[in-house]
């Protein structure tokens, strides 16, 4: 009976431990995006912001989940970040401050630049949304490794395709 119990404590031990980062991640990211990841894993991303982040330069790097715009529930609100291709073709971040509806098309306006010149942003020129920033520690990054590890890995879609 004694090694009965001993075996069921290691088994739920493993098991808690296996499941840590899957909870952790929950945690950090919400759990309807944790879900709509399993259900949709290619429209999810994670970038390093590499210090550079919104226009400002930051001495921490932060790890960026994005919500591409291929995702079937894709949609953009005033004061959303986006990361988008300019028309030079280089990527930036910045943030929505008004969006003008012409017919079926949207121009999506950005924080003024330097020379407040306002460019619109097109849906084409979009790359995705910034629907979290995470701090880059070593367990985020652990988390963050192995979330995207198994949507795209343990998803029966992705098995199955």
């Amino acid at each position: 009976m004694k090694k009965l119990w001993k075996n069921a404590i290691k088994i739920v031990m493993i098991i808690s431990i296996l499941f840590l980062p899957f909870i952790y991640i929950t945690e950090i990211i919400s759990i309807e995006i944790f879900l709509d990841s399993f259900e949709n894993p290619k429209h999810y991303l994670c970038i390093q912001s590499d210090g550079l982040i919104f226009g400002s330069k930051s001495d921490k790097n932060d790890l960026i989940i994005i919500q591409k715009s291929s995702h079937p529930d894709f949609f953009i609100n005033k004061n959303d970040y986006v990361i988008y291709f300019t028309e030079e073709g280089f990527v930036e971040f910045s943030k929505i401050v008004n969006i003008k509806w012409f017919g079926s098309r949207a121009k999506y306006y950005k924080v003024c630049d330097e020379d407040f010149i306002n460019y619109p942003i097109f849906k084409e020129q979009l790359i995705g949304k910034v629907i979290k920033t995470i701090d880059d520690n070593i367990l985020n990054s652990i988390s963050i490794k192995i979330w995207e590890a198994s949507i795209n890995n343990l998803n029966i879609r992705a098995i199955t395709n």
